[in-house]
């Protein structure tokens, strides 16, 4: 029906191609290159060494909607991979208090001193301590505040706990979407 001059039809409206769907870039002989090249080293035959461009020509069809999946599960790994150094420090800053004992990690809670305090000359974007996760003393070092400004990431100065920029801003996304639905 769309020969008529009425538009298009309902099913070629249903049925089209997203916005930007012909838009990507594919290097179809730059690809098989990359193919031609790395299967060297997936038959043993060479190095497979791929170069930039092997690889930027991989990484321009993401931009294509139904490919967009590269840089996705790149995000997703180091989510994951962040979140494991998380428990990790977690893990060691616990093992540490437990080494040193109360009195000692309350001794030192007591004595710490935040070396990134707020000084309106020398540090105006120092932050106070927070509380530390772990330990619970009022010694976590912030060094700066995740993407939504809740969540600070840096060091605990008695148990050596670390969050990780990566993991302040998960856990402020999470803190942010509690606050936008009233939860907070």
């Amino acid at each position: 029906m769309s020969g008529c001059g009425c538009g298009p039809s309902r099913w070629e409206k249903e049925n089209s191609a997203p916005e930007g769907f012909w838009d990507t870039r594919i290097d179809v002989d730059l690809l098989t290159d990359a193919l031609n090249v790395s299967g060297r080293a997936r038959h043993g035959s060479g190095t497979g060494r791929l170069q930039h461009r092997h690889v930027h020509a991989l990484l321009a069809l993401d931009h294509h909607p139904t490919l967009s999946t590269l840089l996705a599960a790149q995000s997703d790994r180091d989510n994951k991979r962040a979140q494991d150094e998380d428990a990790r420090s977690a893990d060691q800053a616990r093992a540490l208090i437990e080494l040193i004992g109360n009195e000692e990690a309350k001794r030192r809670a007591e004595s710490a001193e935040n070396p990134n305090k707020y000084h309106p000359k020398h540090n105006p974007d120092g932050h106070d301590f927070e509380e530390c996760p772990v330990c619970g003393y009022e010694t976590f070092c912030v060094q700066d505040l995740d993407m939504w400004g809740r969540v600070g990431f840096g060091q605990c100065v008695v148990c050596s706990y670390r969050r990780s920029p990566r993991v302040a801003d998960q856990e402020g996304f999470v803190e942010h979407l509690a606050r936008l639905m009233g939860d907070d």
